[in-house]
């Protein structure tokens, strides 16, 4: 599971069989301009246009997805190369 916390910068944790890993994210660029804090934190939510706000969180939850979830027939093959 992939919790994201939306505060003064973006906090993420991803939680598999009962470990906790806490991943900062707000470093990390959204764009060439901006990072994920400037679009998802709270002053941008409070600043900006609630609608503009969540277009930008449904663009990260996507992001996150596929890195978090590659599609399956590539980690199989990930596997098998990793196993020789």
């Amino acid at each position: 599971m992939l919790l994201l916390g939306f505060g003064k910068s973006i906090g993420a944790c991803i939680i598999a069989d009962d470990v906790v890993i806490p991943i900062e994210i707000g470093m990390i660029k959204f764009s060439k301009k901006e990072r994920l804090m400037d679009r998802l934190s709270k002053e941008t939510m409070k600043a900006d246009d609630l609608k503009l706000w969540l277009e930008a969180v449904y663009q990260a939850v996507d992001l996150w997805r596929d890195v978090l979830h590659p599609d399956r027939s590539t980690w199989k093959i990930v596997r098998r190369e990793s196993l020789g």
